[in-house]
């Protein structure tokens, strides 16, 4: 696929955007509650200060407010004079990173979800889950209890990711130049010696276009999400083209040298013994180039950095329908800082659910812009996974075979004693047991390296999947709660996708 242009301005660190759903009940103090709301205000702003290569100004903070608990008059205009933004559409805690409190009553927020408490006539304190009992049904969780202050908020809801592994592949992200050409050339060499076509292009992708115009027709706009998800998803997908590139010429380059070490020590040693002197340089430079060429590759994370950005690239496709349907994008189990900054991005998104009236066209646009190219994507990529697989599979054959009968031919002519045999007899025995065996080895080591058989099963998993959804989605009328549901579980679908490239290699 051809890689579309990134877009947007050079500056990759977030808008700080702090989001808050109300949960204080109709008994809250106005003054209380605006006090809080200057500290959610002045704690996004101390997370510019704080973490500058991460954020850039100006903060903001939203209070959520859901339909069955709607804030007094007073207390939405003492949010307002705090500078805090009031999102009337409705929305629940998975898109929030906090809730606002008149007391200590957490029974209607979930327990992992932090809170600030603010009391009439009490400084605000903050309230988060201690983290250390069992998830219980009807045992209620011990939270944390500190003073409230920006930076004590910022440290708690805005930090970046806390792993030092994590804060510096998130500072390398922000520093890549998508632009940056990939010089190297031997996977596609590889493809065109064994007989398989190219990676090709499928043309530019529309799918962003055709959001927009989802959106466009939509009773809630999200365009600013979907923009923050587009520039994620374009430079996560050059990003990934290039070092998936990289990586995948690095394993061919390591099964050529392989091969032509190989060919040098076997073919070249039994048929012209007396070149055998000047192979052995020849093969300890080739050898000294495999082991150079790995340590590059490994000291540049090229592997790492390719599934990282790929997974980047992917979760935020995936986030872009689940946005339009008004749900928050599924929690990855990794936890990385691909994860965090995702979440990060859709902070500053409307937390309102799908309306009754935009179900239909939402599911249609779901249907053939999301699910249908991904069933095909994957149906072609369980082919070429398959066809990659035959086509090693048989290279690899014929040079042991043709060896091995090379090899075979010879020993009888010298056995034979009819003709001058062109070898002796131990080096066309070596020939057949040693040479033609280890060009096989090269070749098979390069085709369980590239996971070609379980990248193959690993697509026609997900196609199937996809497939029953779709066909589920066909025979079922129209409605927000459906719609919401096919969301969700597309997303799952594709989520266990991208979950999975730590454990495989991308061909296609």
């Amino acid at each position: 696929m051809i890689p579309a242009q990134v877009s947007g301005d050079d500056d990759l660190r977030l808008a700080p955007v702090l989001t808050v759903l109300w949960a204080g009940g109709d008994g809250a103090d106005a003054a209380a509650i605006g006090e809080a709301a200057k500290l959610f205000q002045a704690a996004a702003r101390a997370a510019v200060e704080r973490w500058p290569e991460v954020y850039r100004g100006p903060g903001r903070a939203r209070l959520i407010c859901r339909d069955d608990d709607p804030p007094s008059v007073a207390v939405a205009e003492a949010a307002k004079r705090a500078g805090v933004e009031i999102d009337v559409h409705g929305g629940g805690a998975a898109a929030c990173d906090a809730a606002l409190l008149a007391s200590r009553d957490f029974a209607k927020i979930p327990a992992t979800l932090p809170a600030l408490v603010a009391e009439s006539g009490a400084a605000a304190r903050l309230a988060i889950d201690s983290g250390f009992e069992p998830s219980l049904e009807g045992a209620p969780r011990r939270r944390g209890d500190a003073a409230a202050s920006p930076e004590a908020i910022a440290e708690a809801l805005l930090s970046p990711p806390r792993r030092v592994a994590d804060r510096r592949d998130l500072g390398e992200y922000q520093r890549e130049d998508p632009g940056r050409r990939a010089y190297r050339y031997e996977y596609a060499l590889l493809l065109r010696l064994i007989g398989e076509p190219s990676e090709t292009s499928s043309g530019l992708d529309d799918s962003w276009t055709r959001a927009a115009a989802a959106n466009s027709s939509a009773s809630v706009d999200r365009s600013e999400a979907l923009d923050r998800l587009r520039r994620e998803y374009e430079r996560g997908d050059a990003l990934a083209l290039a070092y998936g590139r990289r990586w995948r010429s690095t394993l061919a380059a390591r099964s050529f040298l392989l091969f032509a070490v190989n060919f040098a020590s076997g073919f070249v040693g039994a048929l012209f013994p007396v070149a055998s002197p000047v192979t052995v340089p020849l093969q300890f430079a080739m050898t000294g180039l495999l082991y150079l060429d790995q340590h590059v590759a490994r000291r540049r994370r090229w592997r790492i950095k390719w599934i990282d950005y790929r997974r980047a690239a992917e979760a935020a496709r995936i986030a872009r329908f689940c946005v339009l349907g008004g749900i928050a994008p599924p929690d990855a189990a990794s936890g990385s800082w691909v994860d965090w900054r995702l979440k990060r991005a859709l902070r500053g998104a409307p937390a309102a659910g799908l309306a009754e009236r935009d179900a239909a066209g939402f599911l249609t646009y779901l249907g053939e812009v999301e699910i249908d190219p991904q069933i095909a994507y994957h149906r072609a990529a369980y082919r070429r996974f398959r066809r990659l697989d035959a086509r090693l599979r048989r290279a690899a054959t014929t040079v042991l075979l043709t060896s091995a009968a090379l090899g075979a031919a010879l020993a009888a002519v010298a056995l034979s004693g009819l003709l001058r045999a062109p070898v002796s007899l131990l080096a066309a025995v070596g020939l057949a047991l040693s040479a033609g065996p280890g060009l096989s080895a090269a070749l098979n080591g390069l085709r369980n390296q590239l996971d070609v058989v379980r990248q193959a099963a690993r697509s026609a998993r997900i196609g199937l999947a996809l497939r029953r959804l779709r066909r589920a989605l066909d025979d079922a009328p129209p409605n927000a709660a459906l719609a919401r549901s096919a969301a969700r579980r597309a997303a799952e679908i594709m989520l266990d996708d991208v979950s999975a490239w730590d454990r495989a290699m991308e061909i296609v």
